[in-house]
């Protein structure tokens, strides 16, 4: 008998043992997954700013000049939106 056909007193103890045996520990939450992929491509600061290399400084490098690629190798603050979305996919 499933746990919504029973009676509305019988529900409220089937709600509360369940609640009962995740406080003792009988029942284990799932954990959160870390995107992987994200994880590879960004770092986080101690503020919790996401910092991410500048894109464009794998190929072609002849025609840039010197200056663009000095500036290839910092990094940069992600967007808000973007931090946003990469933090729910990390975890955090």
């Amino acid at each position: 008998m499933g746990l919504y056909n029973q009676p509305a007193a019988g529900r409220m103890v089937g709600l509360w043992n369940t609640l009962w045996e995740l406080l003792e520990g009988r029942i284990v939450m799932p954990k959160m997954k870390t995107n992987k992929s994200i994880a590879k491509r960004v770092k986080v600061t101690g503020r919790g700013k996401l910092m991410r290399h500048r894109p464009g400084a794998g190929h072609l490098k002849s025609r840039k000049s010197p200056k663009r690629l000095r500036r290839f190798r910092t990094t940069v603050e992600m967007p808000k939106g973007m931090a946003k979305r990469a933090k729910k996919a990390l975890g955090l």
